[in-house]
């Protein structure tokens, strides 16, 4: 699995994972898991981009593409 660019800060703890790519196990086994899909969701997530779209990532780490519309 992999994940866009989502945090700006170096000095976040969970900068290096930010647009980089991780063993779908290594991830579901990660003990930062959830704080890293809670951050995830804060800062990206919960945006909605080209005024319809949003990308959550659900606690398994698959991102949706859910419609702000419905």
């Amino acid at each position: 699995m992999a994940t866009t660019h989502f945090i700006a800060s170096e000095d976040h703890p969970l900068w290096k994972y930010s647009d980089a790519a991780m063993h779908r196990g290594c991830f579901e086994a990660w003990d930062q898991r959830q704080f890293f899909v809670d951050e995830y969701n804060r800062l990206f997530g919960s945006a909605v981009l080209l005024s319809s779209f949003k990308h959550p990532m659900d606690d398994d780490g698959n991102v949706t593409t859910v419609s702000v519309h419905n």
